[in-house]
């Protein structure tokens, strides 16, 4: 009797596990695991800013499925809270480490999925390792940013870069009566997407919301009070009060267990692949 195809997916939010649920839909023979190194699994990413500004209500809310659902429902395995350490391309297998308990294990896989996603790309600045400064990616990054603003009065945020997660921030205190002022090291905000035609225009937009923005300016540190709690941010030679801020700078993909694989890196920095999302190694997507 043939073996079922074993597919192992290394990330657990919104590609790895929509991947995993096509997979089932397409074969319900495979043998399908999701391994994730976080505890939760298939949340909206987008959300999150929203939940911190408490127009998603509850946190369940952002939730799309439960792991029990992938579990019983589409017979899906997950493991929760365990990483991927190394990439076995000779043998086919995972090196993988329980974080709870430090257990090690190796999972053997016929096909690969990398979806690991990206992380926040933090600047080079001084100050961003004070208490009041955040990035915004995953949940514990919203529950981090809810309870600072439940135990600290929090009267003024500055936003560092102008994309989507800093507009969703801006949007967000800006609801919860904070009064929010955005930087842009570039002349125009989405300078990357948007021409400046219509740049001007959702600044416009965004700056009669309340929102201060300055453009053509570089944070160039972060400064603390004594307690180590964020307090001010110098920019331009000027200092900005300020009780909270957020760092949404831009991203770095997560390939170091590709590059360690030897994987082939395309010149974006994030892993190549062909029409198929198949990289330079087969069988791996």
């Amino acid at each position: 009797m043939k073996k079922p195809l074993r597919l192992l997916v290394i990330g657990g939010v919104a590609a790895g596990t929509k991947a995993a649920s096509k997979a089932r839909r397409d074969d319900p023979s495979m043998d399908i695991t999701i391994i994730t190194d976080e505890k939760y699994v298939s949340y909206a990413g987008c959300g999150l800013a929203y939940y911190v500004g408490g127009v998603v209500e509850k946190r369940e809310k952002l939730f799309a499925r439960a792991p029990d659902v992938f579990r019983e429902k589409h017979n899906i395995k997950i493991l929760l809270e365990h990483r991927v350490k190394r990439i076995d391309t000779f043998d086919q297998v995972l090196h993988v480490t329980e974080l709870t308990s430090g257990t090690k294990q190796k999972i053997p896989y016929d096909r690969l999925l990398i979806a690991t996603g990206a992380s926040p790309f933090i600047p080079p600045i001084d100050g961003v390792n004070l208490y009041g400064v955040f990035t915004l990616s995953t949940i514990p990054d919203a529950d981090s940013i809810i309870e600072f603003l439940e135990k600290n009065k929090v009267r003024n945020a500055c936003i560092v870069g102008c994309g989507y997660i800093g507009m969703e921030m801006a949007e967000n205190l800006t609801g919860l009566g904070i009064s929010t002022m955005m930087f842009e090291i570039d002349d125009n905000i989405f300078f990357r997407i948007l021409d400046p035609d219509m740049s001007v225009l959702i600044r416009e937009h965004v700056e009669a919301k309340g929102v201060s923005i300055v453009t053509g300016t570089a944070i160039e540190r972060i400064l603390g009070d004594d307690r180590g709690t964020v307090n001010a941010v110098r920019a331009g030679n000027e200092l900005y009060e300020c009780d909270l801020v957020m760092l949404t700078t831009g991203i770095n993909p997560n390939v170091k267990l590709a590059k360690d694989a030897r994987i082939a890196i395309g010149p974006t920095g994030a892993i190549m692949v062909d029409k198929c999302m198949q990289t330079s190694l087969r069988g791996i997507y």
